[in-house]
């Protein structure tokens, strides 16, 4: 479903699909999607309102160049710009780029400062995890290439600044999954 900048420079879906060793969810399944530096953000709705436990989504990501740095996917709430778990990405060295992690637009990205290289496809699974102690407490984690065989393993980033879902003015829930342009 289009989103903000509707009709503006909408996403391309690209016959080709992209493929990840070992991965069978969405490898080889109807195609892919190229999208540049601004244009129209894409939203699906989950189907339910999601406000306990850890919500996961999972991407196969190849990205051709990078910028400053600016998020391409995230959760949302469906209905107003509460942003959660942004994913981005950043130009690093010399055709690599870094893999960053926002749990909320109060908090600040941590990069991973670890570079990819441009044009290889990584499996990009990214978790919010409701913790119901305080408002403060919520984690969001990033895994990159995740051996995806057992347990759930160590992730590449984990971000717990900013506010979580039920700490803001009016408590919100996960209920989309987004992906963004960027803003140019």
């Amino acid at each position: 479903t289009a989103g903000s900048g509707a009709g503006a420079t909408p996403m391309q879906i690209i016959a080709t699909n992209l493929t990840y060793t070992g991965y069978a969810f969405g490898t080889g399944v109807g195609g892919s999607v190229q999208f540049g530096t601004s244009g129209e953000d894409d939203f699906h709705l989950l189907g339910t309102n999601l406000s306990s436990g850890a919500v996961y989504a999972s991407v196969l990501v190849n990205c051709s160049a990078a910028q400053v740095g600016d998020y391409f996917i995230h959760f949302a709430d469906g209905a107003t710009f509460n942003l959660y778990a942004r994913v981005a990405i950043r130009a690093s060295a010399t055709n690599t780029f870094d893999f960053g992690l926002m749990k909320h637009s109060s908090g600040t990205y941590v990069y991973s400062n670890q570079p990819f290289n441009l044009n290889q496809t990584y499996l990009v699974v990214f978790k919010y995890k409701f913790n119901p102690a305080t408002t403060t407490d919520d984690e969001v984690d990033l895994f990159v290439d995740p051996d995806i065989s057992g347990a759930e393993p160590t992730p590449l980033l984990t971000n717990i600044t900013g506010t979580d879902i039920t700490g803001l003015a009016t408590p919100s829930t996960i209920s989309s999954v987004n992906v963004r342009q960027g803003s140019g």
